[in-house]
């Protein structure tokens, strides 16, 4: 039998927290768990909110479940990601290998663009007069112009490459390919990110709603969000922004009026560069209407040069 791997504090911690807006729903959860739906004994159970197919559930005496479960965080760890919640192990792994093990290095990548002090990117690159290709970090300095170094020392087996490295800046062409970054990744994980956050917030009464439908259609690539995305960055180079003011997690508009609308507030922090922000997530709000809106209060918010909002 799997072993669950996870403590008694944490299991018991999601089950008072989540079985009760899970318990609403006993025709979505119960055929999963009770074959005998005549007899279902008294019982708390858990669902992976990813998938809503693996489970843990306990009765009196018995604990039991259908696969492996850990703890997520959200945003992760190296994007100083501090909340946690219990996803089953194939989606975790899922997420891993399809999107999210490059989250971090799709937003340094924007940083970059942005031309953000310390950000780095690595590529390879072909020097005039030195053989090869030759892996490297462009940087940022503090005064905004870019630098190379060499990521390796390649320097030992190829004199001339020494001689460039060492001489003064002369004529010389350098050649190197720095692709954008995965935007449908970054998206995709920007979505899991705000998906957790509102599962944290409404458990299951959000996890079944059609909103939560449509982020993991695009989450396993059935279909793609309606709205672009991210749309707007906050962060400290805007200077009517102060981020530590910013409320963060699920958050909604209430002013202007014709701009309502539910959002996720994902705070990003990358240490080593000492850049912080905080990107808004548009989310469906839990109308017939909710596509339409987004479309909508997108575009509006995009073409407003300036707008005042109250969350």
């Amino acid at each position: 039998m799997l072993s669950l791997q996870i403590s008694d504090e944490v299991l018991k911690k999601h089950m008072f927290s989540f079985f009760p807006s899970l318990k609403q729903y006993p025709t979505k959860y119960l055929p999963l768990i009770f074959s005998d739906e005549s007899a279902i004994p008294e019982h708390m159970a858990y669902l992976c909110p990813l998938c809503l197919k693996n489970f843990i559930y306990y009765i009196p005496t018995q604990l039991r479940w259908s696969e492996v479960f850990s703890l997520d965080h959200f945003p992760p760890e190296d994007l100083n990601g501090k909340l946690t919640v219990l996803v089953c192990k194939p989606c975790n792994n899922n997420a891993g290998s399809s999107y999210e093990s490059k989250f971090s290095e799709l937003i340094e990548k924007q940083c970059f663009n942005q031309k953000i002090p310390n950000a780095k990117i690595s590529t390879n690159v072909k020097i005039s007069n030195v053989r090869g290709w030759h892996r490297g970090k462009f940087s940022i300095d503090e005064t905004g112009q870019y630098r190379f170094d060499l990521t390796t020392n390649q320097t030992k087996n190829l004199p001339e490459l020494a001689e460039w490295e060492n001489k003064p800046m002369g004529d010389w062409e350098m050649n190197a390919t720095i692709k954008d970054g995965d935007e449908n990744k970054l998206i995709k994980s920007l979505l899991k990110t705000s998906y957790l956050y509102c599962f944290n917030h409404w458990g299951y009464h959000f996890a079944f709603s059609a909103s939560a439908n449509l982020i993991r259609e695009v989450l396993n690539g059935h279909t793609n969000y309606p709205i672009s995305i991210p749309s707007i960055w906050l962060d400290n180079k805007i200077e009517s922004i102060e981020l530590e003011k910013v409320t963060t997690g699920v958050t909604f508009i209430s002013e202007p009026k014709e701009l309502q609308s539910m959002f996720v507030n994902i705070p990003i922090e990358l240490k080593h560069i000492k850049y912080k922000c905080i990107i808004p997530i548009q989310i469906p709000n839990p109308t017939e209407r909710s596509i339409e809106e987004m479309k909508r209060i997108n575009q509006s918010i995009l073409n407003e040069k300036s707008v005042t909002i109250k969350i």
